[in-house]
């Protein structure tokens, strides 16, 4: 009966430990660096959007319709009214609308360029 209960006790613990990350996404505690990003149905408002390396608050604004974003390079999700915090390195990154929209969800993406 012991060993059973601290079997279970040390899942429990290492569960908790890996849902532990880097990143902070909570809400009250955003990056220096900010990227206000609107989405409408089917288009992101800029075709392309520029920042510096390091960490960054990406924040999505539905202004019709309901989208989310996933950078398609690293996996990273995006939900609106929750801001992300990532720390991202120089380099091109797609931005795509991770739920499905519409008949233009497809077309649905842009660029994000890290310098």
């Amino acid at each position: 009966m012991k060993k059973g209960f601290a079997l279970l006790v040390s899942m429990i613990v290492l569960f908790l430990a890996a849902c532990g990350g880097e990143e902070d996404s909570s809400p009250g505690k955003l990056a220096d660096q900010q990227l206000n990003i609107v989405a409408e149905n089917w288009a992101f408002d800029q075709e392309e959007y520029k920042i510096s390396s390091g960490e960054v608050s990406i924040i999505l604004e539905n202004e019709s319709g309901l989208h989310g974003i996933q950078i398609q390079e690293t996996g990273d999700a995006i939900e609106a009214g929750t801001p992300k915090t990532l720390n991202l390195e120089p380099g091109t990154y797609t931005l795509v609308c991770n739920i499905m929209c519409g008949t233009g969800h497809a077309e649905m993406k842009s660029t994000l360029i890290v310098e």
